[in-house]
């Protein structure tokens, strides 16, 4: 293995890669012409390259499959067949490392370095070696041994400098790098790194009097790199930076308009200076050096856009709005004016209506700028004004159709659905979800986690009609159906449901490899779907199926015992397993609930009624648990208290029989209690409409997370 056939070698090792990974056994050669004699026998040299080769494959499929030890040992037998090959003692350092035998990895390349003294890449991995072993004075000297070869070369400046650093050594590090920024080609790292000694030099100063000398040189530092390397925006930033550390606003306003005018459209870069500025520290003397020099630039439509980002920090969004108007009288070709005194006031002031205006009165001026059209449909989306919404999302879509700019914000194909169904324009919303989720899938389960919050239950059947829709066009899609199923179980119709989680479930099955979310908790909710559609049988063989994947899933062992306990059957396995999922969670009051009920089925009243009221605490207005409590009320000799009790859950879900029937046997009018229950109701839907009004504190980090009070249907 020569450094002259290194080429053919990796060739020939993929090729055995290759077949390796293909079939246990390499498939036999071809014999293009069986009249020829067969090739003669290898060499010596050539048959121990071979065994060589044949070792490092093998130790590289070791590699491959986490075998480390077997690696190494491959690595030394094919070092040992050709020992001049490189790359055969890098690995076998590695492996050494690996190991923790980091004096024998520094031993092997120790010794390929003393073979190759000159070679540059055998130093750099000496360092490597060294390093990872903790010998930093040896990686001290093969850095400067790397500079003597190739003073040109910045790479082992850098490394050393950082060394320096790190052992606190930074005089060191800024002498040698003095040296290096004149040597150097090219020198912008170099300078970079000595500008940052110099601003932490100055950082650390006790005075203004000692900062600036140090500070100066950074900047004359920074100044250099930027004229050896124009183009590195990072250069102009940090250079920015110090000249607002120094005050010099109007040599901080020329980089950061250089970054500008390279990135036009950035609209978080042209924030970048005004929140500079306030790193000063003084907003007020920010803003009177950049009034000083507006004054003298009348024109620069900048200073006023930074002037404006100011004030509006500083909280007085008056003079922000007035800086922006002026900004876009100094420079009428460009909207960012515009869509800041907009988000302002739609965001600051709470003023919607305002803020379409402003952005109208933008596209009066600028009516082909796409940017203003993209944050109107926003503000109508987010006032629920979807028709009013919807032409805009359309006119920006066509316009990319068209091969115009595309929209700036990355969701823009999923908001253009969600006004798309607000509006009522299902196939619409269909076509445009399908084209968010192609250019990004995740979109799919943002868009499920939006539904499921909606308040009405009708907008979330909308939402499982779309999915189907979308199923329809994309039936090898099993996210689909799953997200079809908890959109049915979250407006109660499990039949449904469950036919959703059989399709997706199917089409698991058909695609093992996919990456779904078919694990527990999928198996809990379609049990819990198939088991409120009455099938009982399935529905326990699904959630054991989710107690198998996850022993502790404390909603499905409740339901399990809830089950048990509702049919009056496996009433001590019942028990075991909702103390099993008490234990994990002891104030869950269906929980609590389900242990009373257990209790109350095996005729142990007294423990029944404690748990139960215990679970009326933690939950009032839960219709299942004051119901409980009227019975076991009933059993232990309180009949006036129980029929309180019964009252009291009809009011919560007159909709149950099994209560009415109670009720109407004691003689009690229903007609009172369907009155006060749709007071309630209605008093809880005021309470929901003014909850739609505060902030949404944002989806769950688990979309699939079953309620606390997750159990079978009474």
């Amino acid at each position: 293995m020569r450094t002259g056939h290194a080429g053919g070698w990796v060739f020939a090792v993929a090729l055995l890669l290759a077949f390796a990974g293909g079939c246990r056994t390499p498939a036999p050669m071809p014999v293009l012409d069986p009249e020829k004699a067969p090739a003669p026998p290898l060499s010596s040299e050539a048959q121990a390259r071979a065994a060589a080769l044949s070792y490092f494959a093998q130790g590289l499929l070791d590699e491959q499959n986490r075998r480390f030890e077997s690696a190494l040992s491959n690595y030394v037998a094919a070092a040992a067949l050709d020992p001049e090959e490189d790359d055969l003692r890098l690995r076998i350092a590695l492996g050494l490392l690996h190991q923790r035998r980091a004096a024998e990895a520094v031993d092997v390349m120790e010794a390929l370095c003393r073979r190759q003294p000159r070679s540059e890449r055998v130093l750099r991995w000496t360092a490597m070696i060294n390093r990872a072993a903790d010998r930093m004075d040896r990686v001290e000297a093969i850095y400067r041994e790397l500079i003597k070869l190739n003073p040109a070369s910045p790479e082992a400046y850098l490394e050393l400098a950082a060394l320096l650093v790190r052992q606190e050594r930074e005089k060191e590090a800024q002498v040698l790098l003095e040296k290096a920024q004149d040597i150097v080609q090219p020198p912008t790292e170099v300078l970079r790194l000595l500008a940052g000694l110099y601003a932490q030099q100055a950082a650390k100063a006790a005075s203004p009097a000692e900062e600036k000398p140090p500070r100066d040189a950074a900047i004359q530092a920074l100044e250099r790199a930027r004229a050896a390397s124009p183009e590195d925006l990072s250069v102009l930033f940090q250079l920015g930076d110090l000249y607002l550390a120094a005050e010099d606003m109007e040599n901080a306003i020329g980089c950061f308009e250089d970054i500008e005018k390279r990135t036009p459209d950035n609209l978080l870069i042209k924030q970048k200076l005004a929140l500079s500025l306030l790193a000063v520290g003084n907003k007020d003397r920010a803003i009177a050096k950049l009034e000083e020099l507006s004054q003298r630039q009348p024109d620069n439509a900048k200073l006023y856009y930074y002037l404006g980002e100011l004030y509006e920090e500083k909280g007085d969004l008056e003079k922000a709005l007035f800086q922006y108007v002026l900004a876009q009288k100094a420079a009428p070709e460009d909207p960012t004016p515009f869509l800041k005194r907009a988000l302002m006031q739609l965001e600051d002031l709470q003023q919607p209506e305002k803020a379409a205006q402003t952005l109208l009165e933008g596209m009066e001026k600028l009516p082909d700028d796409p940017r203003l059209e993209e944050m109107l449909a926003y503000v109508y989306y987010g006032q629920k004004r979807y028709r009013e919404a919807l032409p805009y999302f359309r006119r920006l879509h066509e316009g990319v159709e068209l091969g115009q700019p595309g929209p700036v914000t990355p969701t823009f194909y999923l908001h253009y659905a969600l006004a798309a169904q607000g509006a009522g324009e299902l196939d619409e919303a269909v076509s445009r979800l399908q084209h968010a989720i192609t250019e990004n899938p995740a979109l799919l389960e943002t868009y499920f986690l939006y539904s499921v919050q909606q308040r009405q239950d009708g907008q979330i059947r909308q939402s499982a009609e779309l999915l189907g829709k979308l199923e329809a066009q994309q039936a090898d899609n099993p996210l689909l159906p799953y997200y079809q199923g908890l959109l049915h179980s979250a407006t109660q119709d499990y039949p449904a449901a469950a036919a959703a989680f059989g399709r997706a479930e199917k089409l698991a099955a058909a695609e093992p490899d996919l990456h779904t979310p078919w694990n527990a908790q999928f198996y809990f909710w379609y049990g819990a779907a198939v088991e409120r559609s009455g099938d009982l049988k399935r529905a326990e063989e699904l959630l054991g199926r989710c107690l198998e994947l996850d022993p502790e899933h404390a909603e499905a062992l409740n339901y399990l015992a809830y089950m048990w306990a509702e049919q009056e059957v496996r009433l001590d396995e019942a028990l075991s397993y909702v103390q099993k999922a008490l234990a994990d969670k002891p104030d869950n009051a269906a929980f609590v609930d389900t242990l009373g009920w257990i209790y109350f089925k095996q005729g142990r009243y007294d423990q029944a009624l404690e748990q139960l009221s215990r679970a009326a605490e933690l939950l009032p207005d839960d219709a299942t648990i004051t119901d409980h409590l009227g019975d076991v009320l009933r059993k232990t000799g309180k009949p006036e208290e129980a029929l309180a009790r019964w009252k009291r859950a009809f009011v919560l879900d007159p909709e149950t029989k099994s209560l009415a029937e109670k009720l109407t046997e004691r003689g009690v009018d229903l007609a009172p209690l369907r009155q006060e229950a749709e007071e309630w109701k209605a008093r809880k839907e005021a309470e929901r409409a003014a909850d739609e009004n505060t902030d949404d504190p944002g989806p769950s980090a688990d979309p699939a997370a079953p309620p606390p009070d997750a159990r079978p249907e009474p």
